[in-house]
């Protein structure tokens, strides 16, 4: 989360992309305006949703234990698709951020 926030940032301020409008909704501008208390958010919820998903796709393997290099195919492939979940909702939540909104409104 913090390499793809400090990208979105980037691109903002070269005018790649622009800031979007700030959300309505009170948990949404939370999560906006706080880098810490959305990671964390993002942590728990993630976790919550991909634990038993991991575990289970394990388990519908049937294999009692794993080599090294089906361990290291499994948890890559893994981290890729979390990966694909996690940073197109975090790059929106970036470019809502309050702060850089209001000033590519203003400037």
């Amino acid at each position: 989360m913090l390499s793809g926030s400090w990208f979105v940032h980037r691109d903002m301020q070269r005018g790649v992309v622009r800031a979007a409008a700030p959300p309505h909704r009170t948990v949404l501008l939370w999560l906006a305006r706080n880098f810490l208390f959305r990671a964390s958010i993002f942590a728990v919820v993630f976790s919550i949703l991909s634990i038993p998903i991991g575990l289970g796709a394990l388990l519908v393997g049937g294999e009692s234990a794993l080599t090294y290099q089906q361990f290291l195919v499994f948890k890559l492939s893994f981290a890729i698709a979390l990966g694909m979940l996690v940073t197109p909702l975090n790059a929106a939540l970036v470019l809502c951020e309050p702060k850089r909104a209001r000033r590519q409104v203003e400037g």
